[in-house]
């Protein structure tokens, strides 16, 4: 929970956020009758030290973000009595254009009026010098914005709009404002952070916070002592007075942060500290526990499930792929976390009777069944936004924003998570998240528990096949079966579900014809569901005009493999990059093109490997004269989520390497040998035996597996 305004919002999210804010504002946009209560107007409380207007900076309009330059950004925190605490913010920009009057000449003010009230200070323009007071002149609009709906959940989020008036370009638009009060959940938990750098130039940042001087306090670093990365050495100050510890941090011209082209998540905002009054993880177990400790929770609709699944289902591992199936089938998602319910999950009795929650109602109610069936279970609480992947993260209470299962089986931790959909099978068989670090909700818990799911892998195998006849020089059938499973089964599913198979095969004829040109359907595209969370998908074309031509002596038809080229990408410059390389998601691919060609003369085998930390790569060939066919197969894992700074160029290296290999221009005698195909054999020998193995024609599997189905 990085603390920084809406306007100071790192510049990648500023589109998203006003698209997300706008729509909610079309919706749901209303003026409560009761507006005059919305908001009071007072000073600024006497714990606040008000900082003046800073001095002009010449150079302004040329550091400016889409026509704003923050001149000032002040947040400073009263926690003395942390269940009446109060947050004061004060902001001074100036606009630069006429994108920057468009855009920030309305305040918004952002709140929840189930435990919050906005207490507003300040309100002027600063024009050539004057200061023009605004406060009581401008109209205020409480708005229901409801900005997460698109997550589909109701947190009751309200916005207090301030609109100005007469806005001109070289404004400096100067605002202060107070919201008290916090969500009674927190109960006397104190936590807060801070980001040292920012996406937007800012003239001066100032945090300051107070608290009891009886209050144990812990400040947590992160990358703060790479000196490279700041600008000044990070200094942050403590002093008591009075029974009250003062906290505060002031940074003149911080570092202004950048784009970087697939940075992982987890280092976007480094370096950073935080201020909490939580010890350790022990204390969130502590203070999640009496949460998802609902007294009577197994109750007669509990069972009813439970026995349902044991009539259908006879081992563990079934019980648990079927209990989680069913949750996240039966019960729809949407939340409704108005105050406390933004970490309090509703009785599984209550989420079996509306039949729709959000991901904590829904992990108490799959542990509810599982333990009816004798499977032990806790909640886990994780962070999507893989920011938790680092065993230094500065963060406790404000670490998680999602909550999935955690079951133990045979002395492994699986994770499971209802609200993940189009599952199928047992326990081993669904595709597992995996979220870097997750904390387990158990009285035996004191330390984060790294989740690194086998599991978690995106598993794709491609079988294409070519065949053209002796009678037919340019014409050609085209069958491709593709077996998903794990992740990729479950995203081909949804897919399914929710384009339809018709659609679906349309645009891959699409797709095709931007390849080939000349390309018909000989059959329906079919999709068919297998056993252990997999399904394949079946395509049969023909081809007009197989060939295509650099020059009228030179026809060939290209093999090529794009789902590997996508994790084959590189970065720019990567000799200059600072961050890590994200490159995904562990995967799977395996794709074998067979092709029947009748002028096939030559034989030989030919394979290659790369395999360094981030990748594993295999291509093998095979050429037969008597069988008139070429085989052209590749295998591709991923190991890794992430190339570090200093293995880019290794990296960029291998892949450029493999990329080399995934596409081939095969002419209507197929491929031309050298005398390395002896060197190659024993390597091909050992490809064909296990790594990828030759497989039967495409037009084979496809009767196999149908007759196998029925």
């Amino acid at each position: 929970m990085t603390l920084l305004p809406v306007s100071l919002t790192p510049t990648r999210y500023q589109s998203t956020t006003r698209k997300v804010i706008t729509a909610a504002f079309t919706l749901l946009s209303f003026t409560y009758a009761g507006i005059a209560s919305a908001y009071t107007i007072e000073d600024a409380p006497d714990w606040v030290q008000v900082t003046p207007s800073p001095a002009p900076i010449e150079q302004a309009k040329y550091r400016a973000n889409d026509g704003v330059f923050y001149r000032l950004y002040d947040r400073q925190i009263n926690a003395i009595d942390p269940q009446n605490r109060s947050s004061y913010k004060a902001l001074e920009y100036e606009l630069t254009n006429r994108a920057g009057v468009e855009s920030r000449s309305t305040i918004e003010i952002h709140y929840d009026p189930n435990y919050e009230s906005v207490v507003i200070h300040e309100l002027g323009i600063i024009r050539k010098g004057k200061y023009l007071d605004r406060l009581t002149e401008t109209s205020y609009e409480q708005l229901r914005t409801e900005g997460r709906l698109d997550e589909l959940l109701y947190d009751g989020t309200t916005t207090l709009a301030a609109i100005l008036k007469d806005v001109r370009v070289g404004d400096v638009i100067r605002h202060s404002y107070t919201i008290k009060g916090a969500n009674p959940v927190y109960e006397d938990i104190v936590e807060y952070g801070v980001a040292t750098q920012y996406y937007s130039a800012i003239g001066e940042v100032g945090f300051r916070i107070q608290v009891d001087a009886n209050t144990n306090m812990f400040v947590r670093q992160q990358d703060l002592d790479n000196q490279a990365n700041i600008k000044d050495q990070f200094s942050l100050s403590e002093s008591v007075a009075n029974g009250i510890r003062t906290y505060s941090w002031n940074s003149t011209d911080p570092k202004e942060l950048k784009d970087v082209e697939n940075e992982p998540v987890w280092t976007e905002f480094d370096p950073a500290f935080s201020i909490s009054s939580v010890g350790d993880w022990d204390d969130i177990v502590a203070w999640s526990l009496p949460h998802y400790n609902k007294p009577n929770m197994q109750s007669e609709q509990v069972k009813q499930i439970a026995r349902e699944i044991k009539a259908e289902h006879k081992s563990e591992a079934a019980y648990i792929g079927a209990a989680l199936q069913w949750v996240q089938d039966e019960i729809r998602y949407f939340g409704v976390e108005l105050g406390e319910n933004s970490h309090n999950p509703s009785h599984p009795d209550e989420t079996l009777a509306r039949r729709f929650g959000d991901c904590k109602d829904k992990a108490l109610l799959l542990i509810a069944i599982l333990d009816e069936l004798d499977v032990k279970a806790q909640p886990a609480l994780v962070n999507t936004r893989e920011r938790l992947r680092r065993s230094d993260y500065i963060y406790r209470l404000h670490a998680f924003n999602h909550v999935i299962v955690h079951v133990e089986r045979n002395g492994e931790s699986h994770w499971i998570d209802p609200t993940s959909s189009y599952q199928t099978g047992k326990l081993g068989d669904f595709h597992e998240p995996d979220y870097g670090y997750a904390l387990v909700i158990d009285n035996d818990v004191s330390a984060l528990s790294a989740m690194g799911s086998k599991r978690d892998l995106y598993k794709m195998t491609v079988r294409k096949q070519l065949t053209m006849t002796e009678a037919s020089k340019t014409e050609g059938e085209y069958s491709i079966r593709t077996e998903r499973a794990a992740l990729s089964a479950e995203s081909h599913r949804s897919r399914i579900s929710n384009q339809g198979i018709d659609e679906l095969s349309d645009s891959y004829l699409e797709y095709y014809r931007d390849i080939y040109g000349t390309i018909d359907r000989i059959e329906p595209m079919r999709f068919t569901e297998a056993s252990r969370n997999r399904n394949f998908t079946f395509e049969h074309y023909g081809l007009k005009n197989v060939w295509h031509a650099s020059g009228p002596e030179d026809p060939y038809f290209e093999v090529s493999t794009e789902e590997i080229q996508h994790y084959l990408k590189t970065p720019k410059a990567p000799e200059y990059r600072e961050r890590a390389y994200y490159l995904g998601h562990g995967v799977k691919i395996s794709e074998n093109t067979k092709l029947y060609l009748p002028e096939i003369q030559e034989d030989g085998t030919y394979t290659e490997t790369i395999s360094n930390d981030y990748f594993d790569y295999a291509l093998y060939i095979r050429q037969k004269s008597d069988e008139k066919s070429i085989v052209i197969s590749h295998t591709f894992i991923l190991k890794s989520m992430s190339v570090p700074r200093e293995a880019l160029l290794e990296f960029v290296a291998d892949a450029k390497a493999a990329n080399d290999m995934l596409s081939w221009n095969v002419a209507p005698n197929g491929l031309t040998w050298s005398d390395n195909s002896e060197e190659n054999s024993e390597a091909a020998a050992n490809v064909e035996a296990g790594l990828n193995p030759d497989v039967k024609d495409v037009a084979e599997q496809t009767q196999s597996h149908a007759s196998s189905s029925q």
